[in-house]
């Protein structure tokens, strides 16, 4: 049976697991966790082209029978005619992705609003250490800001110029206050058969593991209710904070949405 292969990337903290979840309630769909098929990829392309046999004698057929092969390997065992891979990293490179694929390839990119990011980070941090100071939890947040969001924020912003019409950007505020209407235009965008979806009792059949160095108890959690019940960005971050992330999400969104790079 053969497969057809779309694709998820999400900023941190914008309900990825969740809608993961949402959408693998569709039968004929299946999210996946966040995967090693790109980096499986970049890792056989990169030996591929570094062999010394390839440098003196390259056959590109080869590479192309090589990732054709990963591709439609990597999800063989799934009985879904549709997988959605999740993994944020394709956002970095859309067009040598589609290389890999030998077509353009579609993906569907979750973003929520900066303060909103950082102050779920912000709300994690102090539930694992209660009793830290403020200058502390401040530390964390550059750290996360400069190692974590912003290298994504780039590369989405790469990605929109790449790709164009190819990406379906959702926010995570819409999502939630509109389901369906997002959900109608995630079936369109990807050619997903329709399906009326349980949001009063997600189940998720994965909880990614942690890969964020130092992180979170309860970094994946999922609730069996689709609802937003995080802390509002100015009370977990305060003034100084909320204005500074406030400043760069203006940026991000001018850039992604209006294109003024």
């Amino acid at each position: 049976m053969s497969q057809t292969i779309h694709f998820y990337a999400g900023l941190h903290r914008s309900g990825g697991t969740v809608l993961a979840s949402i959408l693998s309630q569709n039968p004929y769909v299946y999210v996946t966790s966040n995967t090693a098929l790109r980096d499986v990829l970049v890792s056989a392309n990169k030996a591929w082209s570094e062999a010394p046999t390839v440098i003196s004698h390259p056959m590109p057929e080869q590479l192309a029978n090589m990732n054709k092969a990963i591709v439609e390997s990597m999800w063989k065992h799934r009985k879904e005619p549709i997988i959605i891979d999740r993994n944020r990293d394709w956002a970095h490179n859309i067009s040598e992705s589609s290389k890999w694929f030998g077509k353009d390839i579609k993906v569907i990119a979750s973003i929520r609003d900066i303060p909103g990011i950082m102050a779920s980070w912000a709300t994690l941090y102090k539930n694992d250490h209660p009793h830290c100071s403020q200058s502390v939890i401040d530390r964390f947040l550059f750290h996360m800001w400069s190692d974590h969001t912003k290298p994504y924020v780039d590369s989405f912003i790469k990605m929109k110029r790449e790709a164009g019409d190819r990406v379906l950007f959702f926010s995570y505020d819409d999502i939630v206050s509109k389901p369906w209407d997002h959900f109608t235009q995630i079936e369109d965008f990807l050619d997903l058969p329709r399906f009326r979806y349980d949001l009063e009792n997600i189940q998720g059949e994965f909880q990614d593991s942690n890969i964020i160095p130092g992180g979170f108890k309860d970094l994946h959690k999922i609730r069996p209710k689709y609802e937003k019940v995080s802390v509002p960005p100015e009370q977990a971050l305060g003034p100084k904070l909320y204005k500074k992330f406030s400043d760069l999400d203006e940026k991000f969104k001018s850039e992604l949405y209006h294109g003024n790079y």
